[in-house]
């Protein structure tokens, strides 16, 4: 059985290998449904929270938080300074996107995959709440200050 999701993104793969663009309606529905997702999951994403749970994933979360916030764009950016590429604005804008939180799409993932809900919730909490940190570090590190 596939996935709403998978079936989405082969959708849009497809749409945009033809150039096929909606319009009229479709577009708009298309527009305020992308537009109530982020504030549902995150809705969604608050109604589990649960620091109990916090506490017993602490390390997966600690781990996942420190390999999304440091280690993912650190590996970025040692391939950009590798490759000499460090000046372009476009090498900077992907470690700062490496460096943001973990997606809510983690969150609906998990549900719809019957994985670890808990454990999704609490990387996407953590990671928002560190990120502000991560952000500044990897803004004075590019020189974006």
């Amino acid at each position: 059985l596939i996935k709403p999701i998978v079936l989405a993104c082969i959708t849009g793969l497809i749409f945009a290998l033809l150039q096929i663009k909606p319009y009229g309606f479709v577009l708009n529905s298309m527009d305020m449904i992308s537009n109530m997702t982020l504030p549902l999951a995150l809705l969604c994403i608050g109604t589990i929270i649960d620091i109990n749970q916090l506490a017993i994933n602490h390390f997966l979360v600690l781990l996942t938080s420190i390999f999304k916030l440091l280690f993912l764009p650190l590996i970025a950016y040692v391939l950009v300074v590798l490759f000499g590429i460090e000046k372009e604005f476009n090498a900077k804008v992907l470690i700062i996107l490496l460096a943001s939180p973990c997606a809510t799409i983690n969150y609906v993932l998990a549900a719809s995959l019957k994985g670890d809900i808990e454990l999704a919730v609490s990387s996407i909490v953590v990671t928002t709440i560190l990120s502000g940190v991560a952000f500044i570090f990897w803004f004075y590190l590019l020189g974006l200050n």
